[in-house]
Formats: structure tokens, sequence, C-alpha cells
């Protein structure tokens, strides 16, 4: 996982710069290529021993192709819609795809698979065949998305999109974007918003077996539906002013991540890693698994709160377009860096305090670092900074930016 996840770092930076040069749809078509290797490399591997080099590969291709992926399907639900609906269909990306429809299918794949499976250890070979033929659909329905400069709002208005520019030029504006004061305060939360990943995915491997992982994998992305529901009711309010929304939901963040690594602690202090592959039907299940759908909950309304927050950087799509690969790359980058410590090889102990002791740590203080731009965050500040990017090259803009630094 640690190898696939470092080309995401790499490659969701370098086609970002990509989608500057060759377009939306074609870097989000591109994307999808990847996971057919993957899928079948899974499969392969899971019957028959000497397919580890497909493994391999398609986990390496998947990598590079997920940078494509990462950098586009963001900035579809950020640029896309008109502004006063960001939130809605942000919400929507989380129900419908990313977040619920995508894991809640699989989840029935895999719990309908492996319902009699109560033993620990691997998911039945079959899963994976059914997820490859997946993948490939996949790749095919990608086709169908329209380019940016055929989406016509519901109030009739277009998506602006820039003319290419060189590869040179994208470069410099993507380092210009990547070191703006806002965007390095907020860096630190991108690198800890998915940092828990391997952490959590160690612990249900450890705590519960076959049937109940395959349950998990079904019922706890529903966390991630209601809570992206929730904050597109929030970001998509109209009583509600810009700074009003973004503090209220960094404050909902800070509480949840304090008070669900705390859980976490006091589970693993009580009981010591007593209970291992527990079973739905045990009487401590609920106490050990509720923890996996809060974070689920907590993590994406984090996901909303980030993308809503820098679609009011700016309006342009190229400028967009680098703050959704800016996030994608630093968080790439934190879930890499979990993996390797949580493997074998770090020699870490994945079931210990430490992690979680990290985990809440880096959490908290990146939020802490990131709070002026979620306590000061000003719509019509952000509409006089999208100026100054729409026009980059303009002296009278550059000076106009410098009055609204946060």
């Amino acid at each position: 996982m640690a190898s696939g996840q470092d080309f995401n770092v790499a490659s969701a930076i370098t086609f970002g710069i990509m989608i500057l040069t060759v377009g939306l749809k074609w870097t989000f078509v591109l994307g999808t290529f990847g996971y057919i290797p993957y899928g079948w490399g899974l499969y392969m591997n899971s019957i028959k021993e000497n397919y580890v080099w497909l493994l391999l590969f398609g986990a390496a291709f998947c990598g590079i192709s997920a940078g494509l992926f990462w950098s586009s399907e963001g900035s579809v639900f950020v640029i896309y819609p008109a502004p006063e609906e960001r939130g809605k269909y942000l919400s929507a990306w989380a129900i419908i795809t990313d977040r619920f429809l995508g894991p809640a299918l699989g989840g029935a794949i895999n719990l309908g698979i492996n319902a009699k499976r109560i033993q620990g250890g691997s998911v039945d070979s079959n899963t994976y065949i059914v997820f490859a033929v997946l993948m490939c659909v996949g790749c095919g329905i990608a086709f169908l998305l329209p380019s940016p400069e055929k989406v016509e709002r519901k109030d009739g208005s277009k998506v602006k999109v820039a003319p290419p520019v060189p590869v040179w030029d994208a470069i410099k504006a993507y380092w210009r974007s990547l070191t703006e004061k806002r965007i390095l305060l907020l860096l630190p939360l991108f690198f800890f918003s998915f940092f828990y990943y391997a952490y959590m995915s160690a612990y249900l491997t450890r705590t519960f077996n076959v049937r109940s992982r395959a349950f998990s994998s079904l019922v706890s992305p529903m966390g991630g539906v209601l809570s992206s529901y929730l904050a597109s009711l929030v970001l998509d309010s109209k009583r509600l002013k810009v700074r009003t929304k973004s503090t209220f939901l960094f404050f909902v963040l800070l509480f949840l991540q304090i008070g669900l690594w705390v859980w976490l602690l006091v589970i693993h202090y009580v009981y010591n890693n007593e209970y291992s592959h527990l079973d739905w039907s045990h009487n401590k299940f609920a106490i050990f698994y509720i923890p996996n759908i809060l974070f689920f909950f907590n993590s994406y309304t984090g996901q909303s709160l980030f993308y809503w927050t820098v679609s009011n950087f700016s309006t342009e799509l190229n400028e967009l377009t680098r703050y959704v690969s800016i996030i994608r790359s630093i968080e790439s980058m934190g879930q890499s860096l979990s993996w390797i410590l949580t493997s074998n090889a770090a020699g870490v102990d994945a079931s210990g305090s430490g992690l979680i002791i990290v985990n809440l740590v880096g959490i908290v203080v990146s939020l802490g670092i990131a709070s002026p731009i979620f306590l000061r965050l000003n719509h019509h500040k952000a509409k006089e900074y999208d100026d100054y990017f729409i026009s980059e090259m303009s002296e009278t803009s550059s000076e106009k930016s410098k009055e609204i630094e946060i």
C-alpha cells in the first residue's frame, strides 16, 4: 500500500500541472486506467503465489494513474458547480461516489461473499474478481464526463476555462500556489487528514474477524454520508456568513478528533489488546466498532470543509486545480507515511498507544496551525484574491492581493 501511495504523492503534483496543459476531462479519463491492472493483480495474487509481480506492477501503475484521478476528480466537484451550490455537490461527491455508493457497493459485495467466514485472515478470492470487473466498467464510464467548456449550470452561467499554458509556466504557477501563506498554514492539516487511515486499517484487521470487517465495509461509509450531508446544509446555508460556516465546522472537527482519539486510548489501556477477531455477535463489539463509524463521520466532514474552503480562494479553473492537486498530494503523502509506520519493516508496534498519540497530537496541532484560515475566512476577500490570479502578471493586482493576506 505504501508504494502505491508514494506514486500518488508525486503524480498528484505532476498531474495537477498536467491538467493545466492537456485539460481536465482527459486527465480524469487517463486516471482510471491504472485501476484495471491493479484489480486483476489482486485477484491473480489471491489464487496463485507466482503472480506477486502482477500485483506490484498493478500497484505501481495504479499509483501513477491515481495521481491523475485524484488531481482531477476533486477539481470536477469544486469547479463545475456554481459557488452557492458547491457544498451540495461536494456532499454528492461523498454520497454518490467516493464515500457511499462505491464503499457501500463494495461492502455489499464483500459481505455477501464473505458472510460465513467467521475466522480471521483474508477474504474469498472471488471478491477480487468482482472488483476487477467493476474497475474496467468504471474506466469506460469516465469517457462520459463533459469537458468544462461544455458545462452549463442551472443559472445559465459557464465554467471559467483558461487556455492551456506552457509546462514551465504551469510549474511556476503551481509553486506560487503552494507557497501562499494560506496554503502553507493548511498543509499540516492536509497531511494529517488521512494519516489515521493505516492505523484504523490495522485496528480493524487486528480486532475483528472477516465477516465483521465485511460488515464494516458496508456500514461505516454511512457515517461519511451523514457527515457530508450535514456539512452541505451548513456550507450552502444562505443565513450564515462564510466565516460562521467555516468556524462552526472547524470546532466540530477539533472536538470530535480529540474525543475519538481519547476513546481509542481508553480502549487500549482498559482492554490492553485483550480482544481480537471479534465477531459482530460479541457483547463488546459496539465498544470497539463505533469509533470506526465516527472516524468516517469526522474525516469526511473535514474533507467537505477543506475543499469548500479552498474553493473560496478563487473562481478560476487553473487556480482551483492547483489547490485541489496540492490537497490530494499532501493527503497522499501523509497516508503513505502512515502505511510505512504501520508496516513490519518500520518496527513500530501498530497495536500500541504510540500511533494513537501521534495521530491525536498531529491532528490537534495541525488544526491549531490552520485555525486562522477557518476563523478569518471571508468570501469578499477571496474574490479580490481571485482577481490577482486571473491576471497573475499584473502589478496592480499583485498589490491588491497583499491587502487581504491572512
